[in-house]
C-alpha cells in the first residue's frame, strides 16, 4: 500500500513540473567564479607547511600550490594540491604556520 502511494505521488508531482519554457541565450551572463589564490613554486612554501603537509599525507606528493592572504589577520592560507599513488588529486588547505584548515 505504501508504494502505491508512493508511486501515485511521484506521478502526480512529476506531471506538475513537466512543462517547456524557452531561454534566451542573448539575455545570459557569465560569471566566472575567481578564489583569490594566487599561484606560487613550491620552493615558496614555507618549510612549517611542507612538514605539516608530509606528516598529514604521507602516501601523497605536493604538485602546486597557490597562496592567498587573510584580510583580517595577517594570516596567509596555502591551497595545496596533493598527487596520491594512482594518480588521484586532492586539494588541501594549511596556513603558513601550518596548521590545516578544515
Amino acid at each position: 500500500m505504501k508504494k502505491l502511494f508512493f508511486v501515485a505521488a511521484m506521478t502526480l508531482s512529476l506531471g506538475t513540473v513537466a512543462f517547456a519554457t524557452t531561454v534566451d541565450t542573448n539575455d545570459m551572463m557569465t560569471v566566472q567564479v575567481m578564489d583569490d589564490f594566487v599561484p606560487v613554486k613550491l620552493e615558496e612554501v614555507p618549510q612549517a607547511v611542507v612538514d605539516a603537509v608530509t606528516k598529514a599525507y604521507p602516501e601523497q606528493t605536493l604538485k602546486e600550490a597557490a597562496v592567498r592572504q587573510e584580510e583580517e589577520s595577517e594570516t596567509q592560507i596555502y591551497k595545496l594540491t596533493l598527487v596520491a599513488e594512482d594518480g588521484t588529486e586532492t586539494s588541501v588547505l594549511f596556513t603558513d604556520k601550518g596548521e590545516e584548515v578544515k
